[in-house]
Formats: structure tokens, sequence, C-alpha cells
């Protein structure tokens, strides 16, 4: 049967993960997930949405490309969240550790949520994931929650724990999917985008939720008509994205 995170009997957990601190500031030569927050934009436009509220904003990177069309909340702790508060003159920048069990201290009314690569990072998903319901109910238009996808980024026999020592699990997206609708999330669609700007290989889940089954319809179309990165250089692949790439079309044609 699988475990409590809804994940295939036999995979094994990281109990203890590592802080992630975000240096895509600093690095800048590879961006990872990176068409999530331009998707979360036109979800946004389609939705009429005012606000973005980012849950696990990192050092806020992609927020900040956005800050001129939508007000911004960036959730986070530790030197993410001090970054944030340190480098930029906008937005509002909230201290929260998601696997804590006290109520995030925003009001997502007429938001769009995000939670970019977050849920598999810490330790009690259920717990990130009724934070998450919580804004719905309170009145925010969508959430959106990415996580790599296991099996197109490792393999099918990957049984952890994952390689990336800051992250406890990974799922397929028929686990996460299962995971969330038994959390409480019930209109919503699922997908794969880009793992990152260099393999360009779309490996990381994408699902979109929204708590007013008559806007689904329109967040539906706004990601199938999401905006396609530009057609990559001629640098070649390495054979790990190689092999990523070949996985994804296999899985594509199972499910």
């Amino acid at each position: 049967m699988p475990n409590e995170a809804t994940i295939r009997a036999g995979y094994t957990h990281r109990p203890d993960p590592g802080y992630f601190a975000d240096t895509e500031q600093t690095l800048g030569q590879t961006v990872w997930q990176p068409d999530v927050y331009a998707h979360v934009a036109e979800v946004a436009a389609a939705l009429g949405a005012t606000q973005l509220i980012d849950f696990g904003c990192g050092t806020g990177g992609k927020l900040a490309r956005l800050a001129k069309r939508f007000e911004i909340v960036g959730i986070d702790y530790g030197p993410n969240i001090e970054w944030c508060r340190q480098s930029y003159h906008f937005g509002t920048w909230i201290e929260h550790d998601f696997d804590a069990p006290d109520v995030v201290g925003v009001d997502a009314a007429r938001g769009i949520v995000i939670c970019a690569d977050v849920i598999e990072h810490v330790r009690h998903p259920d717990v990130l994931a009724a934070k998450l319901r919580a804004a719905l109910d309170q009145g925010a238009l969508a959430v959106l929650i990415s996580t790599p996808e296991r099996e197109v980024t490792w393999g099918l026999w990957h049984d952890g724990p994952p390689p990336n020592v800051a992250h406890v699990r990974e799922w397929t997206v028929r686990e996460l999917t299962a995971f969330l609708r038994r959390q409480g999330f019930h209109h919503g669609s699922a997908g794969l985008t880009r793992n990152n700007t260099v393999e360009n290989v779309a490996s990381t889940i994408l699902c979109a939720y929204v708590a007013d089954p008559t806007n689904l319809a329109r967040l539906e179309d706004a990601l199938i008509d999401a905006d396609r990165p530009p057609v990559p250089s001629d640098r070649p692949l390495s054979k790990a994205a190689r092999v990523r790439r070949g996985l994804a079309r296999r899985i594509a044609v199972v499910r």
C-alpha cells in the first residue's frame, strides 16, 4: 500500500533534510523551473488576480520580475527571507516554517498562491497542503504547486531517498495528484513543465487548483495556451538529460 504521502510502497524518505539556501541570485547560470512563474502570471491574468502569494519564495528572484504587475507576498524562513527583506523595496515578506502547525498570517483573497518546488523539502506535506487549502478557502483564486517528477528525473526504479539532500521525498505525477486530492484539492489540472534552462526537459510536475469550479475552464485554458520557451540553442544535452527526455516520452505514452 502507498504510504501517508501517497508514494508507492518501498520508497525511502529522507528524515532529516538540509536547509535549502536559494542561490539563484548569485549563481545565475542555470534557472530551475524557469516557466512556473510565467504560467502563474498567465493564470493570474486569466482569473483577474491582484496579488501573488509565494509559499517558499526563496530569494525572490522570480517574484521580482512580476512586482510591477502584482502585489507581492513572499513567505519563507532563515537566510532566504532575510535576503528578500534586505534586497527588495517592494513586497511583504513573512517568516514562516511550513512544517509548523500554526497558521500563515496572510490574506489570500483575490490572489494566486504559488508553492514552487517546496513540498519536496518539508517533513510534513499534509501540514503544508492544509495551509495551501486554507488559502483557497480564504478566497485565493488558484493554487499552483510544482515539484520534480521522480520517474522522469531519476528513472522508473528510483526508490529514494532523493539525491538532493534538501529533499525529503519526491512524487510521480500520479502519486502527487492522489495526495492532493486526498488533502481536499478537487478542481484542477496537472501536467509537466521544464526542469531547467540547460536540459530543457519537461520533468517538473505543475498542478493548479481552484476553489470555484466555474473558474476551472479559464485555469485550464491559460495553462494549455501558455507561452512556450524559445527554441533552445544547439548546446548538446548531457547523457542524463537525454535519458530523462526519453523517459518523459515513454511515460507520456503510458499515461
